[in-house]
């Protein structure tokens, strides 16, 4: 055998030795979800799954510090202490990649060779940030049920405390308990909504948009009219839909609700028409507008942008929110353009039905 086939030979045996077990690695490690490393002496990374580098945006990390590729000093320092110790360590921290991330690192000493270390990076913002939403929905539902509870219990208190013969006060307590206690079980028709919305599937048939608004039209006149304002209805062409219609109904309800409760004078507007195999449904007020730095928001869950006029119209601050979770739901999109002042338009976009 000539030396040049021994030192080929040589060579091929050599990879084979070192890039097999990184092979097997690579393949349990491709189907994982959390980001994993092997790190050897003085934090060099020696194998990173596709995980960790669509993470940190690097195709070639190998024989790159971990501290280079992460940009975190506190990865860094969980792997020193991993191999000083020689017991695993985590730690649940915030990094910066392409956005801000919470995640959970987990550093172990490598059992077959004590100067490497692995490290996993579990992803988890998507959790926290549904943790956070759960928290603030709790606390909200808590202090929208404790405002009306505190009023009925004051209010009572005196109408225990009244002459049995001073009717003037009794009737105007009663008048604002039936208020309250109507206030409260809107909010808990209004969550029960958005409970069903959420967590069913959605029951789809074929549905004449321009009905549905029409229906809802006729409701809402008579409150319209009450208010001195004039409620415009416009059906331009045939707009059918593969909807829940119940559900469909409860956004036009709320959308055009929510236009006459914050017009004080003037007209809303409501149209249904067909554009691009899209059924749209538009409605504009003239009503107080929104200011522009309360837009992003004004889709989340028991926010108000005057709280004291949502809350004498009977509102619970659950109405777009309901309205904009059905309409996507359903692969729509609801969008609004508004000025303070000027009123505003909300406009729904739904897949119109295939002929």
């Amino acid at each position: 055998m000539y030396p040049l086939e021994i030192h080929n030979r040589g060579v091929r045996l050599f990879k084979h030795q070192t890039e097999g077990p990184f092979e097997a690695l690579r393949s349990v490690s491709s189907g994982l979800e959390t980001a994993l490393f092997l790190v050897g002496r003085d934090g060099i990374v020696l194998f990173a799954n596709e995980t960790a580098k669509t993470l940190f945006g690097f195709q070639e990390m190998e024989d790159r510090t971990i501290l280079a590729v992460t940009l975190s000093h506190h990865l860094e320092q969980l792997i020193k202490q991993a191999a000083q110790d020689a017991s695993p360590r985590s730690e649940e921290l915030s990094l910066r990649t392409t956005q801000d991330l919470a995640v959970i690192a987990r550093a172990w000493p490598n059992p077959s060779s004590p100067k490497q270390v692995f490290l996993s990076i579990r992803d988890v913002t998507e959790v926290r940030r549904l943790e956070r939403v759960r928290q603030d929905f709790v606390a909200n539902v808590s202090h929208e049920i404790k405002t009306p509870l505190t009023l009925i219990r004051a209010m009572a208190e005196v109408l225990a405390d009244v002459e049995q013969d001073d009717r003037f006060l009794r009737e105007k307590y009663l008048h604002q308990i039936i208020g309250e206690v109507d206030r409260l079980s809107a909010l808990v028709d209004d969550l029960l909504i958005l409970s069903c919305a959420e967590g069913e599937s959605i029951e789809r048939r074929s549905c004449d948009l321009a009905a549905i608004v029409n229906d809802v039209v006729l409701q809402m006149r008579p409150k319209a009219i009450a208010r001195g304002l004039v409620l415009e209805w416009t059906q331009l062409n045939p707009a059918m839909i593969l909807a829940n219609p119940d559900q469909i109904r409860q956004v036009a309800l709320n959308l055009i609700d929510n236009a006459i409760n914050y017009t004080s004078s003037g007209k809303v507007s409501v149209e249904v028409a067909s554009a691009e195999a899209r059924a749209i449904l538009r409605i504009c007020d003239t009503g107080i507008g929104i200011p522009s730095e309360d837009l992003p928001r004004i889709f989340e869950r028991f926010y108000r942008v005057d709280k004291s006029r949502s809350r004498s119209s009977g509102g619970t601050g659950l109405g777009l929110s309901i309205a904009k979770h059905i309409v996507e739901a359903h692969g729509g999109v609801l969008s609004v353009t508004s000025a303070l002042h000027q009123g505003s338009e909300f406009v729904v976009s739904l897949e119109e039905q295939e002929s």
